[in-house]
């Protein structure tokens, strides 16, 4: 079922985030303006989870879809 497949892989690329969290593409931060937000792609589908990386754990902003726009999604879900 797609729906299982899909919140597998997200829950992986979490893990894979936690484990090591400044691999992801810190393309983010240049298309949003967002000081150190990251992303990771979820593998087999179309969107990615956006994060920041601080001294003592990891801040999941968002999970996005690649059509959505990025520069507005994240300046919502960000505190300033």
């Amino acid at each position: 079922m797609l729906a299982e497949r899909f919140f597998e892989a997200a829950i992986g690329a979490l893990d894979a985030i936690g484990r090591m969290p400044g691999v992801g593409s810190l393309q983010a931060e240049a298309l949003s303006g967002v000081a150190g937000l990251r992303m990771r792609r979820i593998p087999g589908f179309p969107c990615g989870w956006f994060y920041r990386v601080l001294d003592d754990s990891v801040d999941v902003v968002r999970l996005l879809a690649d059509s959505q726009d990025l520069p507005m999604r994240v300046a919502e879900a960000t505190p300033e």
